[in-house]
C-alpha cells in the first residue's frame, strides 16, 4: 500500500496529521509518502524544522493558497486539473473536507486498507494510535533548552489562549475561565 500525506494549517495541525499519518503507514507496512506545502499559513521547509526521517519520503512544493480556506476548496474541487500527480498516483483522494466529514460520521480509517494508494489531506489526526515522534533540528533544541534554562522557573506556566483565527475556541473559552483557572494553580501552588 501507498500512502500520500499532506498535512495543512499551522505547525502544530501539521505534527497531529504527520502522526497520524506515520502510524497508519507503520500498521499496514505501507510506503509513505509526506507532501509538504510552502504556504502562507507556514511557510518553512521541513527540513529547517526537523531531522530527517526514515519513516517517509519528503516532497516539498510551494502555494500562494492559505490552508483550509475557500480559495482551498475550489483548488481541491478542480483537483484534477490542478493536481494531476493525484489523479496519477493515488486510487483514493480524501481532501480535508472529506477528512472532517468522514471524522464526524465515525468512519474507521482502517477501511482505506483496501486501496492499493491513498491521498490524504488534513489539519486535524484521523489514526489512533500516533505516537510517532519527530525530531526537531539541533539549533532549535538547543535554543528551546537555552530559553528554558535562562527564563523558566519550576512554577512557570505556559498559555495558548487563540483570539485571532479559532471563532469555535474563541466563544467556548472566554477570557474569564483562563484568569479563574490561573488563580486556582496559583492557590494550589501557594505561590501566593
Amino acid at each position: 500500500m501507498e500512502i500520500g500525506i499532506e498535512p495543512i494549517g499551522g505547525l502544530g495541525n501539521r505534527l497531529r496529521v504527520i502522526d497520524s499519518a506515520i502510524a497508519f503507514a507503520e500498521h499496514f507496512n505501507a510506503t509513505l509518502t509526506l507532501y509538504w506545502r510552502l504556504s502562507p499559513s507556514l511557510n518553512c521547509p521541513y527540513d529547517l524544522l526537523f531531522e530527517s526521517d526514515s519513516r517517509f519520503t519528503l516532497k516539498e512544493y510551494h502555494s500562494f493558497i492559505g490552508d483550509g480556506g475557500k480559495l482551498q476548496m475550489v483548488s481541491n474541487k478542480f483537483h484534477p486539473l490542478l493536481r494531476r500527480d493525484l489523479n496519477k498516483n493515488y486510487k483514493k483522494v480524501l481532501f480535508f473536507l472529506d477528512v472532517l466529514r468522514l471524522r464526524k460520521d465515525n468512519f474507521d480509517f482502517n477501511e482505506l486498507s483496501e486501496y492499493e494508494s491513498v491521498f490524504i489531506q488534513s489539519f486535524t489526526d484521523f489514526y489512533p494510535d500516533n505516537k510517532a515522534c519527530l525530531i526537531p533540528k539541533n539549533y532549535l533544541r538547543e535554543k528551546v533548552q537555552r530559553i528554558v534554562n535562562d527564563q523558566f522557573s519550576s512554577n512557570t506556566v505556559g498559555l495558548h489562549i487563540r483570539r485571532t483565527d479559532n471563532q469555535k475556541a474563541i466563544e467556548s473559552s472566554p477570557d474569564y475561565i483562563f484568569t479563574q483557572k490561573i488563580e486556582e494553580d496559583i492557590r494550589a501552588a501557594r505561590i501566593i
